[in-house]
């Protein structure tokens, strides 16, 4: 993984601003949205948080605007009912 390659040379963005947006996808994965951080601090981004971010997401791209696959119905299930 990148995140981990000390040699990978990482651009330098110069303390521009960046909003992360996490997904439903993602929610319960701590893991993916840390190495999403992280990348970005190491590349000399700072990050601004919404308030909805982590577990307390709303967001799910296009997929809202889609039909409901499978994987989403279920995900939808575990996220709202349980």
């Amino acid at each position: 993984m990148i995140d981990r390659d000390p040699d990978f040379k990482f651009p330098d963005h110069h303390g521009e601003k960046m909003t992360v947006q996490d997904c439903w996808v993602a929610f319960e994965k701590r893991y993916v949205q840390d190495a999403v951080r992280s990348l970005l601090r190491k590349m000399n981004i700072e990050i601004v948080e919404l308030e909805e971010n982590y577990e307390k997401t709303k967001f799910c791209g296009v997929n809202l605007l889609s039909p409901c696959t499978e994987s989403n119905a279920a995900l939808a299930h575990k996220r709202y009912v349980e």
